[in-house]
């Protein structure tokens, strides 16, 4: 089976666009994909039928307000420099045709044309169809950065629990786990530390937190 677009997408970030810090679900909008260096951060909607455009952009008219009008103050903290639709190349030209109905100018179109699973192949046949403008010109604000981050590491030690399972399971459970791990991954987004930092006394919780100058 290809690597899902999800997967393909965080490998065009980590490899092709060299972002140290890349995960899934993750930020003020919960974003499909996101990634972060030093002077940027970019988000990357996954969208895999024209359908499911259009109504993204019904659903999140707030969303995609704030990123059309975005100016360098507070409403920036959560949101990318850089935002990318992300579709297969099935509906590429029609994907491109409807941002231009809805004129969507701060979103990019990236298109994947051929999929694998072939490790370090991943995210490498991505075809630009629109460049992302930039939406803002901050550094990602230091609460994005400390959500990316507890994702990221939420993500990794969950991969390697299923793993582990994986290594001793029986052929007739691989198909259960793996699915299993994939509707965790889905929820860790509002996973809770359990154990309270010892330094500090305080408990740590798995998201930052929306800044009260955050987009509403």
């Amino acid at each position: 089976m290809p690597a899902t677009l999800h997967t393909e997408a965080m490998a065009w970030l980590r490899y092709g666009k060299h972002m140290p810090l890349v995960c899934t679900e993750a930020g003020y909008w919960s974003a499909d994909v996101l990634g972060i260096d030093d002077t940027k951060c970019v988000e990357v909607e996954i969208k895999k039928s024209i359908a499911d455009l259009r109504a993204d952009f019904r659903r999140k008219t707030r969303k995609h307000e704030t990123y059309a009008n975005l100016k360098a103050d507070g409403r920036a903290i959560w949101s990318p420099n850089y935002f990318w639709i992300f579709v297969p190349a099935s509906i590429g030209r029609q994907a491109l045709t409807v941002l231009d109905e809805l004129d969507a100018k701060h979103a990019g179109l990236a298109v994947l044309e051929a999929e694998t699973t072939r490790p370090g192949h991943a995210g490498r046949w991505v075809t630009i169809l629109r460049r992302a403008p930039r939406l803002h010109g901050n550094k990602p604000h230091p609460k994005l950065v400390r959500a990316i981050q507890l994702r990221m590491g939420s993500e990794l030690t969950t991969l390697r629990l299923n793993l582990e399972l994986l290594k001793h399971a029986k052929p007739e459970q691989v198909d259960a786990i793996v699915q299993s791990a994939l509707e965790i991954s889905k929820s860790l987004v509002e996973t809770q530390d359990w154990e309270k930092d010892s330094e500090c006394g305080q408990e740590a919780s798995e998201t930052a937190g929306p800044s009260p100058d955050a987009p509403r």
